[in-house]
């Protein structure tokens, strides 16, 4: 038979074949459809009218509630209310935050954060222009809210997204050490997003849930009281090097990366700033050892070392302390104590450095993630050397108490010496006009 005559039965077999995956897929639209008309599952979108005023939008405080299978398993987080107009006006200028508690303001609120005070610097710089400085940054979220929120920023024709984020990637909602969603590869746990998305699949997980022996809940046993991020943190030994560690920055340069690919085929320029936290002023929150590592003999030498009243002697036994065990963040901690007691400012600098990143309590963003900052230039992003700008006003160069409250969050000084790096560059390259 000559492929002439065949052509009719391939025709029916390719219909036939497209009917049948069709039909399926037919199902599951109006499905979704009929559970939507029917009111089943929430949408919790980043931005809603204002209930009074609705020429006005603002961050929707309930929004943190779109992670979650169970919305009443989420935290009570939300982002503190900006209001701005439904309408960007003509010659606006509209620009957004992203990032956790540090880029909000913590713990002093608006007022402080990268998005007051910027703003206020903004409004005086074009006193004869519309200025919207929004916030959308909260505690305890990490890169896998920031790309969440991206596409609703985007409909908001901003002028500009301003990014500061990374200290929660292990510890922070969806992190890979978290109490909270964590422990899935990035490509899973986007995937995990879009598909919560859909009300069919809100439906089906409310019924697993129910078919779970007992409550299904998101928080595991034991964490529900203390701070946020000490009921966020599972995994408290994440070691340097560790594949909980490297997962970490996987997800970390993959979301980042996809975040700033977003906003740059969108036409929406993207400020992301290099990152701080203290050095000098906070010690190691969990440090551990390596496994070769005499314990007693250990905990023997950093006693006699912390006794010394000598600078030269207790110098001399913090370098045998790394020496005998490099993983140890104390040690190290210890260390860069010392070369700061005997004005050694650059090796005390290196030293309490090293500690910060032998800290397995991942509170604070290892040094490496500002090389993942720095890389994300290749994909489009402005860098904003937040770090340079605020180490230059830090004595001796080394982050402390003055500048950094505890672990991560500014001081009021601080605060405004953030929203200063990200002025300079934003005013520097001429994005929004003259001044």
């Amino acid at each position: 038979m000559s492929d002439s005559e065949n052509q009719p039965g391939t025709r029916r077999q390719a219909l036939f074949l497209a009917v049948a995956v069709a039909i399926p897929v037919l199902f599951f639209v109006l499905l979704e459809g009929a559970l939507r008309l029917a009111g089943t599952g929430e949408d919790f979108p980043l931005f809603i009218p204002h209930p009074e005023q609705p020429d006005f939008l603002l961050a929707n405080p309930q929004v943190i509630k779109r992670f979650f299978g169970d919305p009443a398993q989420a935290p009570a987080m939300k982002i503190e209310t900006v209001y701005f107009r439904a309408e960007k006006p003509d010659g606006g200028i509209r620009i957004f935050v992203q990032g956790g508690s540090s880029a909000a303001g913590f713990p002093y609120g608006y007022g402080a954060s990268l998005t007051g005070m910027l703003e206020q610097r903004l409004r005086r710089t074009y006193p004869h222009r519309t200025v919207e400085v929004v916030n959308t940054a909260m505690s305890a979220v990490n890169s896998y809210t920031l790309l969440a929120f991206a596409d609703e920023i985007i409909e908001q024709q901003p002028d500009a997204v301003l990014v500061y984020a990374g200290h929660n990637e292990y510890l922070g909602i969806l992190g890979v050490g978290s109490a909270f969603l964590g422990g899935k590869t990035p490509s899973l746990t986007r995937a995990y997003l879009a598909l919560r998305k859909l009300r069919l699949f809100q439906a089906l997980e409310g019924v697993f849930d129910g078919l779970a022996p007992g409550k299904a809940s998101s928080v595991p046993p034991g964490v529900a009281g203390g701070t946020m991020m000490s009921r966020v943190a599972a995994e408290k030994n994440i070691a340097l090097g560790s594949q909980l560690y490297e997962n970490g920055k996987a997800q970390y340069r993959h979301n980042l990366n996809a975040l700033v690919r977003r906003y740059t085929e969108a036409g929406v320029p993207v400020y992301v700033g290099t990152l701080v936290s203290n050095e000098r002023g906070q010690p190691p929150f969990n440090s551990g050892h390596s496994a070769q590592t005499d314990h007693h003999a250990w905990q023997s030498l950093i006693h006699r070392a912390r006794a010394q009243e000598s600078p030269a002697v207790r110098l001399r036994e913090a370098q045998a302390l790394v020496a005998m065990d490099e993983r140890n963040a104390d040690g190290w901690f210890l260390l860069g104590t010392a070369h700061y007691d005997s004005a050694e400012y650059d090796e005390a600098r290196t030293a309490f450095q090293a500690a910060r990143d032998r800290d397995e309590l991942r509170f604070r963003a290892p040094g490496e993630f500002n090389d993942i900052v720095q890389a994300t230039a290749g994909q489009g992003a402005r860098i904003v050397e937040v770090e340079d700008a605020l180490r230059s006003q830090a004595e001796h160069g080394i982050f402390d108490k003055d500048l950094v409250l505890e672990h991560v969050h500014p001081t009021l000084r601080g605060y405004f010496l953030l929203a200063d790096a990200y002025y300079d560059a934003l005013t520097g390259d001429g994005l929004l006009g003259n001044a």
